[in-house]
């Protein structure tokens, strides 16, 4: 027969929800990091316009080291940010990602752009991997 004792077993809630906090932040910059990723890599290095509806195309690098994430603590929301390309009142990334219309700089006029999504896409496809990452978190 097996017998067990239990001798001041005492749980501080304070430190569980602390742990819960850290696990659930780790994770989801996990998240961030694998669609910042899969958003990089939707976008193509060639000097083609890009399809409707497809993700944009670029002629040179720079420009996909300027896709970033952030975690925030507001109601614990995760947001993709770009910070790339609000010069002027444009916001470029709005713009690539929904469409709209983009002030041409020499002319002065304003020209619309159909949109071509790249984050909202990679988001969808990195879903896949959610279960996976929270799997044994706690």
């Amino acid at each position: 027969m097996i017998t067990m004792k239990l001798v001041d077993v005492a749980m501080t809630p304070h430190k569980v929800l602390q742990a819960a906090d850290r696990v659930k932040r780790r994770n989801l910059f996990r998240i961030g990091g694998i669609v910042r990723k899969i958003a990089r890599q939707s976008i193509r290095r060639t000097k083609k316009s890009a399809r409707h509806g497809a993700p944009p195309r670029q002629h040179t690098n720079p420009g996909l080291k300027l896709i970033k994430f952030e975690v925030t603590d507001e109601n614990n929301v995760y947001v993709f940010t770009q910070p790339f390309g609000i010069t002027k009142g444009i916001d470029t990334p709005s713009v690539l990602e929904e469409g709209g219309y983009q002030k041409v700089r020499r002319i002065g006029k304003s020209r619309k752009r159909v949109h071509h999504p790249f984050l909202a896409p990679a988001e969808a496809k990195a879903r896949t991997n959610y279960p996976q990452i929270w799997q044994d978190s706690f």
